[in-house]
């Protein structure tokens, strides 16, 4: 069962991922060399850590407190992740493709494309409408398919398998080197986490030495050329050491009792996610209109879309709370 710590240290986690989700999705292409580098941290590195996480948690949580996977329990799970899930992912992705309609005009081929892979200027097929809906679309998918065979292979493997689904992963190896691959190992991580009682919070004088590794690691993912192989792995390394910064960092911070945000920017989050790439397209089309982008155009850019985020948030939920209920999947 989920202790207050580990509740309160996820509660904690949610906004600074979301974040760092934002960073990602808003960087900038010729952008000067200095400027270049700090992108890649924020958004390459700091914000890689996200989608794992975010997928450790959400194996984490939808394992809480299940000692038999019964039909009952399993039939629970899905109607709640229908409510908290599937709903917001068809009215977003419905929004998003309305806005896409609206500049390039409809059409009934395209408006089913976009729950699952829409083809958008500027973006690959492989993501529906609203893009960073992705994440919840492969989500779906593995807990409503698979979360009985993971239940099952957790009791009788316990953690053997994670290792070399993790060694595929980091050799960049099909399918653990894609988006659904990523999904089933880190759900799987935290699903095994949570069925063996494992606690999110890493004691606090470890802090230092985490936060030290993923440095030096995101400095070598700069220095090493893409060509190499190697650099697939720093990746993937450096995303691992990040995890285990952010969470000594929340334990330290959860510990002497600060609060990374407070309750309203963590109850933010999941419409924050949600929204910011709508707003991201319209944005860069202002601020970042030169050829040659400058790192301050990135940061307000990031700064802007926050804001914008968290003022229609409060607005829904000041005028519309039974609205905003469906929008955040009643969180």
């Amino acid at each position: 069962m989920i202790t207050k710590q580990d509740s309160e240290i996820i509660s904690m986690l949610r906004f600074p991922l979301i974040v760092g989700v934002v960073f990602i999705h808003s960087q900038l292409s010729n952008i000067e060399a200095c400027g270049l580098c700090l992108q890649h941290f924020l958004g390459g590195s700091f914000g890689a850590i996200a989608v794992p996480l975010f997928l450790i948690i959400s194996g984490y949580l939808f394992y809480n407190n299940i000692e038999v996977f019964s039909r009952d329990v399993y039939k629970r799970k899905i109607l709640s992740r229908i409510k908290s899930l599937l709903i917001p992912y068809l009215i977003w992705n419905t929004i998003a493709y309305l806005l896409y309609a609206y500049k390039f005009g409809f059409n009934i081929l395209h408006l089913l494309k976009a729950y699952w892979s829409f083809d958008m200027p500027n973006r690959e097929e492989s993501s529906p409408a609203d893009g960073p809906l992705w994440y919840i679309r492969n989500l779906l998918l593995i807990v409503i398919f698979l979360s009985p065979i993971i239940f099952w292979l957790i009791k009788r493997t316990k953690y053997y398998l994670i290792i070399p689904m993790g060694i595929l992963w980091l050799l960049n190896v099909y399918p653990f080197g894609n988006g659904r691959g990523i999904a089933f190992l880190f759900f799987y991580v935290g699903a095994y986490m949570s069925l063996s009682n494992r606690q999110f919070a890493i004691n606090g004088h470890k802090c230092y030495l985490c936060v030290a590794f993923f440095c030096l690691l995101s400095i070598l993912c700069q220095i090493v050329p893409e060509k190499y192989f190697v650099f697939e792995i720093l990746l993937r390394l450096n995303k691992v050491a990040g995890i285990f910064s952010i969470l000594s960092v929340v334990t330290y911070l959860q510990k002497k009792k600060v609060r990374c945000g407070g309750a309203v920017l963590a109850s933010s989050s999941f419409f924050i996610y949600c929204c910011h790439d709508l707003f991201l397209p319209f944005l860069k089309s202002v601020i970042a209109v030169d050829e040659n982008n400058e790192f301050w155009k990135y940061l307000i850019i990031v700064g802007t879309d926050l804001v914008l985020c968290l003022l229609l948030y409060k607005i829904v939920v000041w005028v519309f709370p039974k609205t905003s209920k469906y929008l955040t999947g009643g969180r």
